[in-house]
């Protein structure tokens, strides 16, 4: 028993010593041109098209820390699939490691510690063989918004704001079925101008930042299902509210968001801002046929509703086409609350206040832009076999008209002879 035990501690102390001395000798400076390779391709190196720019990762100082690698100075110029090259992502240090049991898994769990943007991010990220996310704890403290370049790219517009957050989520076997944990969001301060608002097609010059207040976004998630909730905490300028459902897949960019929401510029935001109230006035009298608008948008109570579904890598929110009606009574039905009253959408400005029509009912389980579809491209069939069925009708008739009048030639040829 004594000589099993000597010779597991002899066993022991080599393992220790070899891990020591594989730190310590390890060539990482040979190694560098091969991370820069791997992280490269980790963000999309190659698949950006003919025309687009492919991502850079840029290492100031390389060294070893503990069983992983700390790097400092690292830039990250994100791919792009146009000629101009993508935002990049500054990083003061980064610390990446992996487990002992890790390395010999087909499961994959990194440990990364990075200072992001005069922030911190901490992260235990599991990844399978197939590179899909198995578990993740993320937390993250008070990360700069407005020096992130992807966002303000995205905007057109300077953003403030800090962002925290604490995201634990574990994927399971069948993460449709078995995905379980918590989401919890929070951007403190969060403004956005003055400048040119590039996300509004042909732009908006914002004069002064809107003061949003904090957003909040939690999503508690059970069974591969997760419940969405968003809002603006003591919004100054803009109202806000935002809830649905997200379900869970294994490849996390294509799980699908179904949420409806609503915003509502606030009457002292509109006052002291007479330029966006009329912009906001001039887009209410703009409507396209069977597109949405913001006048269809608009409820009786000034709030614009919006929906957003899809999955999240192609996400395109949109405005609500019935000022947020059939996303009332959906509510209603999944928490057994009455609906609410169905108030007339206000008149356009400088138009004659026109009666609500009446809704059809809705379908239970249907999604209502695919119903509308349906319902169109019936309409549509059934216009068209009736146009047939005219036409036929009409051939018919026209040839046998034309047997008649040689019916009756020949019977009058006859009657000569």
């Amino acid at each position: 028993m004594k000589r099993g035990l000597k010779l597991a501690g002899y066993f022991l102390f080599f393992d220790v010593c070899f891990v020591i001395a594989a730190v310590v000798t390890f060539p990482l400076q040979g190694m560098r041109p091969l991370i820069v390779d791997q992280a490269e391709k980790a963000l999309g190196k190659g698949k950006q098209g003919r025309s687009g720019v492919d991502p850079v990762v840029t290492i100031g100082e390389l060294a070893m820390s503990g069983l992983g690698v700390k790097a400092e100075r690292v830039q990250i110029q994100l791919g792009s699939t146009d000629p101009e090259p993508g935002p990049t992502i500054d990083l003061d240090a980064v610390r990446v490691s992996a487990s002992l049991a890790s390395i010999v898994s087909s499961t994959k769990t990194l440990q990364v510690d990075a200072d992001l943007y005069q922030g911190e991010v901490s992260a235990d990220v599991s990844v399978d063989d197939k590179q899909n996310v198995v578990a993740a704890d993320i937390e993250v403290d008070g990360v700069e918004l407005g020096r992130i370049g992807a966002i303000i790219a995205g905007l057109g517009a300077p953003v403030e704001g800090k962002i925290s957050a604490d995201i634990d989520v574990v994927m399971g076997a069948a993460p449709e079925k078995e995905a379980k944990g918590t989401v919890d969001v929070r951007i403190a301060q969060l403004s956005v101008g003055p400048g040119n608002l590039k996300a509004i097609p042909g732009g908006f010059e914002l004069a002064e930042p809107i003061a949003m207040g904090t957003l909040v976004i939690k999503a508690p998630i059970e069974k591969g299902q997760g419940q969405l909730e968003g809002r603006f905490e003591g919004a100054a300028d803009v109202e806000a509210e935002l809830a649905g459902t997200i379900a869970m897949r294994a490849k996390l960019p294509t799980s699908r968001l179904d949420a409806d929401g609503w915003f509502r510029p606030t009457a002292a935001f509109l006052d002291k801002n007479p330029k966006i109230k009329s912009a906001i006035e001039l887009g209410e009298k703009l409507s396209i046929p069977g597109a949405p608008s913001l006048s269809k948008a608009k409820d009786g109570e000034g709030r614009y509703h919006f929906e957003a579904r899809g999955a999240l890598q192609t996400l395109k929110p949109q405005l609500s086409r019935d000022a947020g009606r059939r996303a009332a009574r959906k509510r209603a039905s999944t928490t057994g609350a009455p609906p609410p009253p169905d108030l007339p959408t206000p008149p356009v400005p400088g138009e004659k206040p026109r009666p609500a029509r009446p809704e059809l009912p809705m379908r239970a389980g249907a999604d209502d832009a695919g119903a509308d579809k349906a319902e169109q491209e019936k309409a549509e069939q059934e216009k068209a076999d009736q146009e047939k069925a005219e036409q036929e009708k009409a051939a018919a008739e026209k040839a046998a008209a034309e047997k008649a009048a040689t019916e009756k030639v020949e019977k009058g040829d006859a009657t000569e002879e």
